[in-house]
């Protein structure tokens, strides 16, 4: 906006943002140097005796808390063995009660074909007994039928069917 104000043509505009790019360059240039000396100055000054003790304190504090991140991953490695062990146990678990799964599964299926036997021969006992129900009734309605006269009231043995 500055640049608008100041200048009268377009040449003018761009030899403006010229010159404040060079100036920004050269201030580049002075604070590369600038940083590169006061590097060197404060390496300098870091030697001091109250520098050296600070450092002294960091590094006694850097070996505590590396001490006791060790202890801490020394614990959380044992941790970790331990629900290692647990997870083997578990697994050795699940595969046991896999194992005791398909057995019993099998005994279903043996004691599901035992029943399946035993309604058939449920059903031929039943379908036996039918038979021999109308064998039963038939042989009283035989025996109903015959006339037995003069025998009185007694039946004789041979056409008694005993169930």
């Amino acid at each position: 906006m500055y640049n608008n104000v100041i200048a009268t043509s377009n040449t003018a505009i761009i030899v403006n943002s010229v010159v404040v790019l060079f100036v920004m360059e050269i201030d580049e240039v002075i604070f590369s140097a600038l940083d590169a000396i006061s590097d060197k100055l404060t390496e300098h000054a870091a030697e001091t005796e109250e520098a050296t003790k600070m450092k002294k304190e960091l590094d006694d504090k850097r070996k505590e808390l590396e001490r006791k991140m060790n202890e801490e991953l020394e614990q959380k490695r044992a941790q970790i063995a331990s629900l290692e062990e647990e997870i083997d146990d578990q697994r050795k678990d699940l595969e046991q009660q896999r194992a005791q799964i398909v057995s019993q599964q099998k005994e279903i299926d043996d004691q599901r074909k035992d029943l399946q036997m035993l309604r058939e021969a449920v059903e031929a006992i039943q379908e036996s007994q039918a038979a021999v129900a109308d064998t039963v009734t038939e042989a009283t309605s035989n025996i109903e039928s015959t006339d037995w006269e003069g025998e009185g009231d007694l039946i004789p043995l041979s056409h008694v069917i005993v169930e």
